[in-house]
């Protein structure tokens, strides 16, 4: 299948087939440098997937399937008390409008938690763009204890809500 995709890819931009290949693996190197916790659940034999590796988690993905290495970081445990405390502020102030119909919040109360990723663009996105800007305090908190990338933020968000609200 990989051939297939790579072939196609070399006839389109009018170059070879190692040529797509390197240009792929270059530009998987350059994201390994920094992985995001999303790049960190590609199944690889190495530090860094090769190209077919990357590829076939790819092709899993579009297909609906799970990744064979799927990452679910405990966010719970990685971040601190005051942090999980904005975290729970920002239900307060805005799950009312996000979760308006108390069907969608039964239905994320009751999702597994290795489902929640199925909330990474739809919540996710808005959480990102709207909430997670780069002058709010909540940014500013993520980013002071190591949480960098707004996905990773917007998934630790998710996942707080989430194992809140399965408390209640």
């Amino acid at each position: 299948m990989n051939q297939k995709i790579y072939k196609r890819l070399a006839k389109k931009y009018g170059v070879s087939v190692e040529q797509i290949k390197r240009d792929m693996q270059d530009a998987i190197d350059v994201t390994y440098a920094r992985p995001s916790d999303a790049a960190k659940g590609v199944a690889r034999k190495g530090s860094i997937p090769t190209v077919d590796e990357f590829m076939n988690y790819a092709i899993g993905e579009v297909k609906g399937g799970t990744p064979k290495a799927a990452v679910v970081k405990d966010y719970d445990n990685l971040i601190d008390g005051s942090l999980k405390r904005l975290i729970m502020d920002l239900y307060t102030s805005i799950g009312g409008t996000i979760f308006k119909d108390e069907a969608l919040l039964t239905e994320f109360r009751h999702k597994a938690t290795d489902q929640l990723h199925v909330y990474h663009f739809g919540l996710g996105m808005y959480l990102r763009n709207s909430v997670l800007t780069a002058n709010s305090a909540i940014y500013k908190a993520f980013t002071e204890q190591g949480i960098t990338h707004k996905d990773d933020m917007s998934a630790a968000i998710i996942q707080i809500w989430h194992k809140a609200l399965q408390q209640k």
